[in-house]
C-alpha cells in the first residue's frame, strides 16, 4: 500500500500546484458490506488510508459506513464490484456535497 499512499500523495500535491482541489473517494466491494463484513487486511488498509489522508489533509469518502446504512446494499451493485444506476446516484449526491463544501459562501450566494 505504500506505493498507493506515494501516488494519491503525488495526485494531491499536482491539485495543490494547479490550484485544483483533491477529493478521495472509496467504494467498497459488495461483499465488504454488511456481513461478514471487510477482511482483516481490507479493515487494516482502510485504516491506514484514513490515517494517511488525515495526515496530509486530503479530503476522503469511505462509502463502506453509508452504503453499509442502506436496507439492501445489493441493490447499489450491478455485480460484486461495479455500482449501478442507483449507487452511482448515491455516490454522486455524496461528491456533490464535499465539492460544495469548496466552493467560497459569496459565489454559492450568486
Amino acid at each position: 500500500m505504500g506505493k498507493v499512499l506515494d501516488a494519491i500523495r503525488q495526485i494531491d500535491q499536482l491539485a495543490q500546484q494547479n490550484k485544483a482541489v483533491f477529493l478521495l473517494a472509496m467504494t467498497p466491494l459488495l461483499r465488504e458490506t454488511g456481513q461478514p463484513g471487510s477482511r482483516d487486511y481490507e479493515i487494516k488498509a482502510r485504516q491506514r488510508l484514513l490515517e494517511f489522508t488525515q495526515s496530509e489533509k486530503i479530503t476522503y469518502i469511505d462509502f463502506l459506513p453509508l452504503f453499509n446504512s442502506v436496507t439492501q446494499p445489493k441493490d447499489l451493485y450491478q455485480d460484486h464490484i461495479h455500482l449501478n444506476r442507483l449507487g452511482n446516484t448515491l455516490v454522486s449526491e455524496q461528491i456533490s456535497k464535499a465539492i460544495l463544501e469548496f466552493v467560497p459562501k459569496n459565489i454559492k450566494e450568486e
